[in-house]
């Protein structure tokens, strides 16, 4: 992410609270409020590599849910951008798949992670707002997710950054997500499933992320993934391709011994360094380096 220029004026003004009134087509499966956080908002699309965004401080309400069917990820679109309009909002920015900046630009803004919101990268939408009276910001991601869709919607300022919403229809997000990600992607970042730094344990927490694939498996015994393992750059490639390996089998035998996942299911593979997804340069990239990733290699479909 880099800091953008004239928007970010507008953006970091401060004022009081905006209420939202939305139909919306879909039961709210996250919510997450604060009275005081930084959001990033992008401002446009990616340049040089990077999503030009800017940091908007004040009371933060973040909405997730799902829709099992609409006609199209425009469509759906279309449909909030037409009610934040009505409720005084202008659109700063907008912009769609490819013309945001595609997989760079997806993992440059600031979204949830699986399986509380997936993004198909070859299908999604994005935009940001500010309120003509009101300096309330907010922004919108809607994407494709397997036959249905999943949106995100972030506002930001007053004391009641809290959107009224009445919804329309009834939807549930449940482990099938996990699946939908795997056959929209071909791949799902197990995002709470994190290392320190050398290491290859896993903490003794629960993860929701492989709690959901492990359902998935068992409702797909068709499918089989392998789990990737990924190191941040510290040290040589030779080590780090052996401490991911570490961390995928780490996983593997989580998923295995404690929730019953069957072994022909699973594989586990190390390529250390060699596919980061955030800068080695600081703690916090480092930190995202770390990971295990889940790849679709075989269904049943």
């Amino acid at each position: 992410m880099r800091t953008a220029g004239p928007l970010a004026t507008a953006l970091l003004m401060g004022g009081p609270a905006l209420a939202l009134d939305l139909a919306v087509p879909g039961d709210i499966s996250f919510r997450e409020t604060s009275p005081l956080a930084v959001h990033y908002l992008a401002v446009g699309p990616v340049e040089q590599g990077a999503v030009p965004v800017t940091p908007r401080e004040g009371p933060h309400t973040r909405l997730i849910w799902g829709v099992d069917t609409y006609d199209s990820s425009t469509a759906l679109l279309t449909q909030f951008r037409e009610q934040i309009q009505s409720d005084g909002f202008e659109v700063e920015f907008s912009c769609a798949t490819q013309s945001c900046g595609g997989y760079d630009f997806r993992f440059g803004i600031e979204v949830e992670p699986a399986p509380t919101m997936f993004v198909d990268l070859s299908d999604f939408h994005y935009l940001t707002a500010i309120n003509t009276t009101d300096d309330a910001v907010l922004s919108l991601l809607v994407s494709r997710a397997g036959t249905g869709y999943m949106v995100q919607m972030d506002v930001i300022g007053g004391a009641k950054a809290a959107p009224d919403l009445t919804v329309t229809k009834s939807t549930r997000i449940d482990a099938s997500g996990i699946g939908a990600a795997l056959r929209a992607d071909g791949v799902a970042i197990l995002d709470d499933v994190v290392f320190d730094t050398g290491s290859a344990s896993l903490a003794a927490i629960k993860f929701t992320s492989l709690e959901a694939l492990a359902q998935h498996l068992a409702a797909a015994p068709g499918d089989a993934v392998a789990l990737v393992g990924h190191t941040d750059a510290e040290g040589d490639l030779e080590p780090n391709v052996l401490l991911s390996e570490a961390r995928a089998e780490a996983v593997r035998r989580y998923l295995i011994t404690e929730l019953g996942v069957s072994e022909d299911q699973v594989a586990a593979r190390g390529i250390g360094f060699l596919a980061p997804r955030a800068s080695n340069l600081t703690s916090e990239g480092r930190a995202q380096n770390r990971r295990v990733e889940v790849i679709l290699t075989e269904t049943a479909e």
